[in-house]
């Protein structure tokens, strides 16, 4: 389980230094230079940020999933892996939620720490041992037991909370239903924004 975190905090983190950047861009006001240049502003900041970073996670994706398959082979590496990517897309989708906030006057700084703490601590333990209140947040209103927690369950024989048990590809669909859903917030904000007018 801390193995498909760390892959999935790993890649949010290279994701979202660009996504943290616009929100400021958009507090200040600074993204009208974004919007003048030709392109999507959202992708054009995520690749110009993190180019060099992102053949370094794949790489080490491949070493740690070919050692993965070496030590357990009874799960498939290509399936933890795919895990870890579905588990970033989740976490860079609620990240983007957040910071796309902003365009609604919401500035994203206190929300951010507080969405940090919960995808750090929460999602590096399985979530029977909270409060069924917790493990209900945790699964419908956050998903992160949708990181790596029901990815694990869905391999291993382990209890799970409220009598969920999802199958192997609920965890893709989280993250590409998170992954749309943010994308389309995004887009509006991005629509209603006029400019600062500075």
């Amino acid at each position: 389980m801390l193995f498909i975190r760390t892959c999935a905090i790993g890649l949010k983190d290279s994701l979202c230094s660009g996504v943290r950047n616009l929100a400021n861009a958009i507090w200040n006001g600074t993204i009208d230079q974004h919007l003048t240049q030709p392109g999507n502003v959202l992708s054009k900041n995520l690749v110009d940020e993190n180019v060099q970073v992102l053949p370094v996670i794949l790489a080490w994706g491949v070493v740690t999933g070919t050692l993965w398959t070496l030590l357990r082979p009874h799960a498939p590496a290509w399936l933890i892996v795919t895990f870890g990517v579905s588990g970033g897309l989740i976490l860079f989708s609620m990240e983007l939620i957040l910071m796309s906030l902003t365009f609604w006057n919401i500035h994203p700084g206190q929300l951010h720490w507080m969405l940090f703490f919960v995808e750090e601590q929460y999602a590096q333990y399985p979530l029977t041992i909270f409060h069924p209140v917790i493990q209900a947040a945790l699964t419908f209103l956050i998903p992160i037991g949708f990181v790596a927690f029901y990815p694990v369950a869905s391999l291993y024989p382990v209890q799970v909370p409220m009598g969920i048990s999802p199958p192997a590809w609920v965890p893709y669909l989280v993250a590409v239903v998170l992954l749309t859903l943010a994308l389309v917030i995004w887009k509006a904000g991005l629509d209603r924004y006029t400019s600062t007018g500075t």
